[in-house]
């Protein structure tokens, strides 16, 4: 395979001086860029010191904050002089080696309490109100770019799509439209937005333009669509089935195929495998994994007396998450893919705990805790310890999201 080489001196003179190595640094467009989380500033198309963090989602490593307009989230590109007097004389580095370096993670998310969405710090703090509103206001989802988070409100008559920034400025409608448009999805680079329009699947740009409508099939509306990590094709649930479809045109295909009920697709991070319910011959719903084409189907959890639900997948495609009655209460599992029926109890509490959602370093899980009165957001770490809950007092907490490594 062929590797593009970025000399080490050029990459280092496209810095701007950032000051203090060890805070923030004063940044054009961001004056509090945060090295300690792998911040830089950098000369931007702007005309502009803009702040940077670093993305693997982009060739150069790294993209703009999202407070650097109207270029926020996009990859900074490398300007290489080939013809630089220096780059004889200095060390490269290939781009592979860049991608492999361990990226910091800000490990925030996003939420619904009630009928608002909110953000805050993986400990609970930092709680902040980014919709803001008298209607209701659901399904919020952090882009993997980080410069944005999606949701749905109603706050026009009818549910429409909006974004917000992560500090609760620059609200937009991306939608505007007298139908119901709900369960919006970001592509994994974070360019497009799948949604449901009246229970039909279809897509947008991130900022709202070129909305088309993929298919005809009448889509399952609840925690059906989920994205190939290469954002070539959607998964979704219609009737009974689980479905793929080519984002560039085509017809859906039917993965499934079978008597019994799948639900919760959930594309695996490294493109190979999809993660599903069903309760393929079984008295109740299991965890079960196949290719993307649909062939190998395996039953990962195997408890044929047992209700699961919400798989999610770590970050290296090695485990699932779930929640599962097993023990009597809905509690939440780890599963390795390698050997199934293996599993791992990860929480133990008097109260059910459902919709987990894997942190983008792997290092925690997120999840809703729903005691009888008012459910709230539980966070542990990977291995099931350390567990803090939020203090919310809305109720009613619903869908975790992370923010991305950056």
């Amino acid at each position: 395979m062929l590797r593009t080489l970025i000399p080490i001196g050029i990459l280092t003179t496209a810095l701007a001086a950032c000051g203090s190595p060890h805070g923030a640094a004063p940044c054009a467009g961001d004056p509090d860029c945060n090295l300690r989380t792998g911040g830089e500033c950098r000369s931007s198309p702007l005309g502009t010191d803009q702040c940077a963090y670093p993305d693997t989602a982009c060739a150069g490593g790294f993209s703009w904050s999202e407070l650097s307009g109207n270029i926020a989230g996009e990859c900074v590109s490398l300007d290489v002089d080939a013809g630089n007097a220096d780059a004889g004389n200095i060390d490269a580095v290939d781009s592979s080696t860049i991608d492999a370096m361990p990226m910091p993670c800000d490990l925030r998310l996003t939420f619904q309490e009630g009928q608002e969405v909110w953000a805050a710090n993986q400990d609970g703090t930092g709680l902040t109100n980014l919709s803001v509103s008298a209607s209701a206001d659901s399904s919020p989802q952090w882009s993997t770019a980080g410069a944005k988070i999606v949701f749905v409100s109603g706050r026009t008559g009818n549910d429409d799509v909006f974004t917000v920034n992560p500090n609760g400025s620059g609200l937009a409608n991306l939608t505007r439209n007298s139908a119901e448009d709900q369960q919006p999805t970001w592509s994994r680079d974070g360019t497009k937005i799948a949604f449901l329009r009246s229970e039909r699947l279809w897509l947008m740009d991130a900022n709202g333009s070129s909305a088309r409508q993929l298919s005809t099939l009448p889509v399952y509306s609840f925690n059906s669509l989920t994205w190939s990590p290469d954002g070539s094709a959607i998964a979704f649930v219609s009737g009974t089935d689980i479905y793929s479809l080519a984002v560039a045109g085509g017809s859906p295909r039917n993965l499934t195929n079978s008597a019994a009920l799948d639900d919760s697709p959930e594309w695996s991070p490294d493109g190979t495998k999809i993660a599903f319910r069903s309760a393929i011959g079984s008295a109740a719903e299991d965890v079960f994994v196949m290719n993307v084409d649909g062939a190998g189907v395996a039953n990962i959890t195997n408890t044929p007396s047992a209700v699961e639900a919400a798989p999610k997948w770590s970050p290296d495609s090695s485990a699932l998450v779930f929640s599962s009655n097993r023990d009597g209460n809905s509690e939440l599992y780890r599963a390795p893919i390698s050997t199934p029926g293996a599993y791992q109890r990860l929480t133990n509490t008097t109260y059910p705990e459902l919709s987990p959602a894997w942190s983008p370093d792997g290092t925690k899980i997120a999840f809703v805790l729903a005691p009888s009165a008012n459910s709230t957001i539980g966070v542990i770490d990977s291995s099931g310890s350390g567990l803090v809950t939020f203090a919310l007092t809305n109720g009613g907490a619903l869908s975790p999201s992370w923010a991305p490594c950056r």
